[in-house]
């Protein structure tokens, strides 16, 4: 294995360059960040002047900016320890970015969905149910393949043959499966809004609408950053979906942003709400990371899984008519945009995990005692 070293500028978003870097070409094996340089390892027969060139341009693009850092709310509790949820609470991997909760964390799981979806009631929503996989015709009206085509794990099926049928086992033994699948007309949704603006599409609403539910979503994050605790690659979120005036949906967007902050002070999670931007692997397209940093579009909630470490466990966005507009949904007599609302409740189950540990005896009081009445 052949070994390149970068060494970033001040002003290089480290953080946002390393989850780009498997994504450069499929020979990189390995990377470390230690003493300030990138240690990035590459097979024997990988091209290393082009890959060295490639990962000096990427890294040029990805720029920190103080913007950054405008917090709404912080809470920061000294804790003696935080816990290793991945070794001490029950929770098991299945490899790229996969993992699976016992008894406690599928409790915990629950317990929290089940909050966020009663203030999405209180707030007037209406609960749905959708699927997973996304047309490929809507995923494109989206944007999100031009934006983030990283994310995107397409489905397919196998070729109507009889024979294609009758060498399936030998085909994907020799892996060489991808000569008997048809070409995809589905992806696994990598953001679970999509589907309202489908199930809305070409449709004029009475009048703004909050919706909610519970959805799957799946992401490619990259084989060489699984290994970062809380990325995942397939995951379930509470998701709120607000279509109205853009006054309407910043008043939702705003309301659950001071909840979440009152439901942290309540269950005593260290960790902030702040200003931060989607990841965007393409270097030409980072300058929409700048561009949601002046709207001041996109909010998340960090929490704290150790002394310097947190965890993004939700996001708030507001979309302007990024979706309105090519899915043609309007409400009537208002200039219609949309906004989404999204808790990650495995990571939000991790922090938790993190901060708390397994033995419920140490939880907050309304979450042992709802977990008591359960197991009773």
């Amino acid at each position: 294995m052949k070994m390149i070293k970068l060494t970033p500028n001040s002003n290089t978003d480290i953080d946002e360059f390393r989850k780009s870097i498997s994504f450069v070409s499929s020979d990189i094996c390995s990377v470390d960040f230690d003493n300030g340089n990138f240690f990035i390892g590459i097979s024997s027969q990988g091209n290393e002047e082009k890959i060295k060139d490639d990962l000096v341009h990427m890294m040029a693009k990805y720029r920190t900016n103080s913007d950054d850092k405008e917090c709404f709310f912080e809470l920061d509790i000294q804790r003696d320890k935080y816990y290793d949820c991945y070794k001490d609470c029950g929770i098991y991997s299945f490899g790229n970015g996969q993992v699976g909760f016992d008894e406690k964390g599928k409790f915990l799981l629950d317990y929290f969905d089940n909050v966020f979806y009663e203030f999405a009631k209180e707030l007037g929503a209406i609960e749905k149910l959708y699927p997973v996989m996304l047309p490929i015709d809507a995923y494109l009206m989206t944007g999100y393949i031009k934006k983030s085509p990283q994310y995107v794990i397409f489905c397919s099926s196998l070729k109507d043959s009889i024979d294609t049928l009758e060498g399936t086992y030998e085909a994907v033994k020799n892996k060489r499966v991808n000569e008997e699948i048809k070409e995809p007309e589905y992806a696994l949704s990598p953001s679970a809004c999509f589907h309202v603006y489908l199930e809305y599409q070409n449709r004029e609403l009475a009048q703004d609408t909050l919706i909610t539910f519970r959805q799957n979503v799946f992401r490619n994050e990259g084989r060489l950053n699984y290994s970062e605790k809380g990325r995942l690659c397939d995951y379930y979120v509470r998701e709120i979906v607000m279509i109205g005036s853009y006054e309407y949906c910043l008043f939702i967007r705003d309301k659950f942003m001071k909840w979440s902050a009152n439901l942290m002070e309540r269950t005593g999670l260290s960790g902030d709400i702040s200003l931060a931007s989607d990841s965007f692997v393409l270097p030409k397209m980072q300058k929409y990371r700048k561009i949601q940093q002046i709207d001041k579009s996109k909010y998340e909630m960090h929490l704290s899984i150790g002394k310097d470490e947190t965890l993004s466990t939700a996001s708030y966005n507001l979309h302007g008519k990024a979706f309105t507009d090519p899915f043609n949904i309007s409400v009537k007599d208002v200039d219609t945009v949309t906004a989404c609302i999204g808790f990650g409740l495995q990571r939000f189950v991790l922090a938790f995990f993190s901060q708390y540990g397994s033995d419920e005896e140490k939880w907050p009081e309304k979450v042992k005692n709802a977990y008591k009445a359960r197991m009773s």
